[in-house]
């Protein structure tokens, strides 16, 4: 099995060329480490450093920095807000406020109650769900091929067959 260092994140800055310099750093952090792990604390120490390769990867400026840091706690405040749903006599947590493209192009976020009557961003978030549910499914079935442990998930892709199936009938 051949494995590539890869940008992963689809949101992500950071070139394939980037993603190798940052891992590579990471993990001589981490094989410098006691326990063997790169703690957060300790990658953020030795970037602060600027001959670290990680360094420029950073934004020093304090203030352009703080803002970075509102918009993710911003984000990381609004994942937290949530529902508990109760389905197949089990309760589930799920977000009260997904992620969300407006017809003009701006991109926010809409209450899962507004957009339960609203055909558009119902819609969005549906297939949303669905994206995410395969692509939990390929990560999956990465590890399991990764680790030698074949892929076990056909139980799990049937489901998400039926699942989008299902939703495209009431469509």
């Amino acid at each position: 099995m051949e494995v590539q260092v890869k940008s992963g994140h689809q949101y992500s800055e950071l070139s394939d060329a980037d993603v190798a310099i940052c891992r590579a750093r990471i993990a001589e952090i981490a094989e410098a480490s006691e326990d063997g792990i790169a703690t957060p604390e300790a990658i953020i120490e030795d970037a602060r450093d600027p001959d670290s390769p990680l360094h420029p990867y950073y934004i020093w400026d304090p203030e352009e920095a703080f803002g970075q840091y509102l918009l993710d706690r911003t984000r990381s405040i609004v994942k937290a807000i949530r529902y508990e749903v109760h389905y197949n006599q089990q309760v589930v947590s799920v977000r009260a406020f997904e992620s969300v493209v407006t017809p003009s192009g701006e991109r926010g976020y809409k209450s899962i109650e507004v957009a339960k009557g609203d055909e558009y961003y119902k819609r969005q978030m549906v297939e949303g769900a669905l994206q995410s549910l395969k692509q939990f499914e390929t990560k999956y079935a990465a590890l399991m091929e990764f680790f030698g442990l074949g892929a076990r998930v056909n139980t799990i892709r049937a489901k998400i067959e039926a699942g989008r199936k299902a939703w495209e009938e009431t469509q």
